[in-house]
């Protein structure tokens, strides 16, 4: 008020700031109130233990996002990659659980059948979430979707080292089967 009576050249681009303050604080309050439903299944996800659990969580969390995103406009506006942010998030959190799950356990030192079985439940579990990104994707029939190259490079990068892990694996059970063969 001061500044318009004033006359003050800076008057209008200070109150276009204002204004722009007060809408990103609005649309803020809106975000924060659509996400709130998905705080528990994140959390849940966050603290899984076990693989299969895991799983289970990854699909009512990636689904909940996407519900969520199609009926929050705030979260749809153009400006916004606030879906790409919740997809990473989530996709990191699933990297997170994945590792603990089998970096915490000494995963080469037991058996290394054994080692190959979880190895193989963690890429099953990996790839679940990719498919359940295809399968949200296609149900809501948008062409503003992250692609899945940028939202999952921390899984495709577990992924990778899943497998050479399995490789490693199957490739010690060969040579100790060789071990065991009697030649003459």
């Amino acid at each position: 008020q001061i500044l318009l009576k004033a006359g003050s050249s800076v008057a209008p681009s200070f109150l276009q700031s204002c204004y722009n303050v007060a809408a990103a604080a609005e649309e803020a309050r809106f975000v924060a109130i659509a996400l709130r439903p998905l705080i528990p299944f994140l959390e849940r996800l966050y603290a899984s233990e076990d693989l299969s659990n895991a799983s289970d969580m990854v699909t009512l969390c990636m689904y909940g996002i996407f519900l969520t995103w199609q009926h929050c406009d705030a979260l749809r506006s153009g400006s916004s990659n606030a879906l790409s942010v919740l997809l990473q998030a989530m996709a990191n959190d699933v990297v997170e659980v994945a590792q603990r799950c089998v970096y915490d356990r000494e995963l080469l030192q037991g058996d290394l059948n054994q080692a190959s079985e979880t190895v193989r439940g963690m890429l099953r579990m990996l790839g679940h979430v990719k498919s359940c990104y295809v399968d949200a994707k296609d149900k809501a029939a948008s062409d503003m979707f992250p692609t899945a190259a940028t939202t999952f490079r921390a899984i495709d990068a577990l992924m990778t080292r899943c497998q050479d892990i399995h490789t490693v694996c199957n490739t010690s059970v060969q040579y100790s089967k060789l071990e065991k063969i009697d030649l003459g």
